[in-house]
């Protein structure tokens, strides 16, 4: 028997059940419902099922576990839960989702002691989890928005898939503002109905984010960070922190992580407040 499935929460699990019941059973997964479709079609001759066609739905006692927090001392663990540890882990670029589901089907109907992660494939994933929560954190606390007429510009560029989770933050952040992402070579309009388009997150080519953009200014970053430098006092930075809780594998995530990473580095410039104003 094949089935297929999608890699998302609900798909993960019911093809966990699914595995459960039917432990011969050949995983396919997908990220949408024409890749599994695509997938499934080189199995001729083959019984090919979707996941949904033999597990309806994911069964109430699962479903009210999902989101409930994990107890834990540690500020790190404090938003864990069965829900949570699946949505980060599967967007881990690391992750592989057959791996996943083996796991939930060898403890399946207990899915919450997966938690515990006494066993080494569990440990491996809470890893992903923290990995790609971490860096949806980082996104958040250090990406600065500059200033672009009535629009706001940003540049990410993250490892794992947490793109769409960053931007629909920075709509919740800034509900009255225009904003366009750069991540990689992809550039995205957030609150597009604003500009006439159909969706709030809108996926445009670069040439048509340069012309809503214009010039994206760099002056008001430099302003910034000249303010900065002026009033920080060098001596009283706690390097060792610095480096803890910005480590240098983080660089690639943003052009201004990267200009913070070089102020640990080599430590601030000789900026005076009467720059500032210059």
């Amino acid at each position: 028997m094949i089935i297929g499935y999608k890699k998302d929460v609900d798909g993960v699990l019911r093809a966990a059940i699914a595995l459960n019941r039917n432990p011969d059973a050949i995983m396919v997964c997908g990220a949408s419902a024409r890749e599994i479709k695509e997938k499934l079609a080189m199995y001729d001759g083959e019984v090919v099922l979707n996941v949904d066609e033999v597990v309806k739905d994911v069964p109430f006692h699962v479903k009210a576990e999902l989101w409930v927090k994990f107890p834990s001392c540690s500020p790190m663990q404090r938003s864990l839960s069965l829900g949570s540890y699946l949505t980060f882990a599967l967007r881990n670029h690391n992750c592989v989702p057959d791996e996943l589901v083996r796991l939930l089907a060898r403890y399946y109907p207990k899915l919450t002691v997966i938690l515990a992660h006494k066993d080494e494939t569990a440990r491996k994933y809470f890893k992903y989890y923290r990995e790609t929560m971490g860096e949806l954190e980082r996104l958040k606390a250090h990406v600065r928005f500059r200033p672009s007429g009535d629009m706001l510009y940003a540049e990410i560029s993250p490892q794992h898939d947490v793109k769409d989770l960053f931007m629909e933050w920075a709509m919740r952040r800034t509900p009255d503002k225009v904003i366009v992402i750069g991540c990689h070579s992809e550039h995205y309009i957030l609150n597009a109905r604003a500009l006439g388009y159909s969706e709030d997150i809108a996926c445009v080519t670069a040439e048509e984010a340069a012309r809503l953009l214009g010039t994206a200014p760099d002056s008001d970053s430099e302003v910034w960070d000249t303010y900065y430098d002026s009033q920080a006092i060098e001596n009283r930075r706690n390097k060792r922190y610095a480096k803890g809780r910005l480590p240098a594998k983080y660089s690639y995530i943003s052009p201004e992580i990267r200009k913070e990473r070089k102020k640990i580095e080599h430590g601030i410039s000789n900026d005076k407040l009467g720059d500032y104003f210059t």
